[in-house]
């Protein structure tokens, strides 16, 4: 019999409560990182975005949609779209372009629309060869980088240091895609070409220890150059220490609350973390 704990992580899980909360948090942690006030427009609309996108994907798309809640994902899917639309109204037309050209990509993930040679059936970019961690390395670069720099998020920053945050922030989600690709690895074709089915379980975790360290290092050098306080600093070593830890104990045949709860919930862990460092 499920504990109570147990049953509740799989209810925002299953229902995508817990990513799109996850994602506003992610998207939320590149103003707390600069030190300025988060827009409720952007993170509304990040929040009812990832609700309404993730029960999309798996309603219409080709990812595999579980039966569990269906009724109460009907009513999240559809209040995800009202909520969306209700703070989109407030964002600027670029940054409304970025949060379009986001969607577009994540849709076109598990859409099968793109044709193939050889195929009578299209496929979705995350069934052709390569695509995969990339096209999701993208889609939550533009959503947790690209979209609140483009609301002023980080002031007057300058080009590089905004490459540099941008490395900071898509290697932390390179390296958690690397531990989904090894979930999927059982299930994924080998045309797939994922990272796992490359260089293997043992190869796929050592590429994502190093994007982490790749991430830390990013952040290091923002410190350095005066763009984010040791207070940034330090919680982000502490949530790529942990996405660390998790990916070293990552094998296709982890529970899936693993992943829902435990790899996801490192983009809560970076903002939650950063949140706190601004109010005590």
């Amino acid at each position: 019999m499920k504990s109570a704990a147990t049953a509740f992580g799989h209810f925002i899980a299953e229902t995508n409560l817990y990513i799109a909360a996850g994602a506003a948090l992610f998207t939320g942690s590149a103003y707390f990182f600069f030190g300025t006030a988060p827009n409720v427009d952007v993170l509304g609309t990040v929040f009812f975005g990832t609700l309404f996108m993730y029960t999309f994907q798996r309603r219409v798309g080709d990812l595999d949609a579980s039966g569990a809640y269906r009724g109460v994902k009907t009513l999240l899917m559809a209040a995800g779209a009202l909520g969306t639309a209700f703070f989109a109204v407030g964002l600027s037309v670029s940054v409304f372009g970025l949060f379009a050209g986001a969607a577009l990509l994540s849709a076109a993930y598990a859409l099968p629309v793109f044709p193939v040679k050889g195929r009578k059936e299209p496929a979705s970019l995350r069934k052709l060869p390569y695509l995969k961690i990339w096209t999701v390395t993208a889609a939550w670069t533009a959503v947790g980088v690209a979209v609140p720099l483009a609301d002023g998020a980080g002031g007057d920053l300058p080009g590089t240091d905004a490459a540099f945050f941008a490395l900071q922030q898509g290697a932390l989600i390179f390296a958690l895609a690397a531990a989904f690709d090894i979930r999927d690895l059982p299930f994924d074709a080998p045309e797939h070409r994922t990272v796992p089915q490359i260089l293997g379980i043992r190869g796929a975790v050592k590429a994502g220890v190093t994007a982490v360290r790749i991430s830390v290092l990013s952040c290091a050098l923002l410190y350095l150059f005066g763009r984010i306080d040791l207070a940034g600093l330090g919680v982000h070593a502490a949530v790529c220490t942990g996405a660390g830890i998790l990916l070293k104990r990552t094998t296709p045949y982890r529970r899936q609350l693993f992943f829902n709860l435990g790899i996801d919930g490192i983009l809560a862990a970076q903002g939650l973390g950063l949140m706190l460092t601004r109010w005590l």
